[in-house]
């Protein structure tokens, strides 16, 4: 893939409605923590047209900036049509809200 998809991808504006609470809705996982996903290739569906292949983690990254929605179209190698992330058992891990960090020594 090469890296100006990637980087028009990163840049592309959600739709201002979706903007505001998904930060919140899907906060950062604190450094070293990785959800369990297989490692698979994702495509997202935006403005009509399929983005990717994305791994999990650049997925999450796209969730916490806001690049993409809970609601985005997903798609991988193996299913038989486009689902919402936010629908996809095997995905679920980036919904999650990580536990707290104890305090540092």
């Amino acid at each position: 893939m090469s890296a100006g998809l990637i980087d028009r991808v990163l840049a592309m504006q959600p739709p201002q409605a979706a903007i505001a609470g998904t930060a919140a809705a899907v906060p950062p996982i604190p450094v070293g923590i990785t959800p369990s996903i297989p490692a698979r290739q994702y495509y997202v569906a935006a403005n009509g047209q399929p983005y990717g292949p994305f791994d999990a983690a650049m997925l999450r990254q796209m969730l916490c900036t806001g690049r993409i929605q809970p609601s985005s179209k997903v798609w991988r190698e193996g299913w038989s049509a486009w689902v919402d992330l936010n629908q996809s058992a095997e995905l679920q891990p980036l919904m999650a809200v990580p536990s707290a960090m104890p305090p540092l020594p």
